[in-house]
């Protein structure tokens, strides 16, 4: 989906199916990588994402729970039911009604996977999105509730779509600026809510006791995917690997190459 220059069988294997989301050729990226470098802590994954991302990000930790820890959602089209037909019906074909009631979309909506929720998740979407209706968002709430499911919620008042590169949520380059994404994934992976060796820093941690010469614990590598570099994380086995989805219309890198 989202892939160019690609063969039509590559398209073809995807169609009907948008809940697979790539999250198995990330699953196996991420076991791989972590096979080769064993200072990754493949117990401590999260996943964070925008749009088709967010939507993905949320279906990682709902599809794969024991393996993702921690999920940023943002503006995610949940249930592409509710999105734009141009977009679900292109890769998930016509809606169809089975005789039990149930549809073939049931597999990719992500407030039916709801039960599952056993890390932490946090949702976020602007009330004015003028892309993916911000009801996707609230049918995903309403089921997580109703499974009595901890998560946390955060509407931004007045946003339209493109909210995810505001500082509150993504930081400000070169200034000691927190924000959302970052402090919420470290938080929940790392558990240091408080703990003075680490601040966010451009919306990545930077080691904090004096004269610390560390480089940033945190870096994006060429996968896609965040990992921990030789801060403190590190020097307590506590390397995280966080992978970034893509959004609609985001060209996917196929199989172990990331998104």
């Amino acid at each position: 989906m989202g892939t160019p220059m690609r063969s039509k069988s590559f398209h073809d294997a995807y169609y009907g199916n948008m809940g697979d989301n790539g999250l198995p050729d990330q699953i196996e990226m991420i076991k791989q990588l972590g096979h080769r470098y064993p200072s990754m802590n493949l117990d401590k994954v999260g996943i964070w994402g925008h749009s088709g991302g967010g939507f993905a990000a949320a279906d990682a930790i709902l599809r794969y729970p024991d393996l993702y820890k921690v999920a940023v959602s943002q503006a995610g089209n949940h249930d592409n039911r509710t999105y734009e037909d141009d977009w679900g019906e292109r890769y998930h074909g016509l809606l169809s009604r089975n005789a039990d009631g149930t549809t073939n979309y049931d597999s990719q909506a992500n407030q039916l996977l709801a039960k599952n929720l056993k890390g932490k998740l946090l949702i976020a979407h602007g009330t004015m999105d003028n892309n993916v209706p911000p009801n996707n968002t609230m049918a995903l709430a309403d089921a997580l509730i109703k499974a009595d499911k901890d998560f946390e919620l955060i509407m931004m008042p007045n946003r339209r779509h493109g909210f995810g590169n505001e500082p509150y949520v993504a930081g400000v380059p070169h200034i000691n600026h927190p924000n959302f994404r970052w402090s919420y994934g470290l938080t929940e992976l790392l558990q240091v809510r408080n703990d003075p060796l680490l601040e966010i820093h451009s919306g990545h941690p930077q080691v904090n006791n004096e004269g610390a010469t560390d480089p940033p614990a945190w870096r994006r590598s060429g996968t896609g995917s965040y990992k921990s570099g030789n801060g403190p994380t590190a020097s307590r086995s506590t390397t995280p690997t966080i992978s970034r989805e893509s959004s609609p219309g985001t060209a996917r890198i196929p199989a172990a190459a990331g998104s």
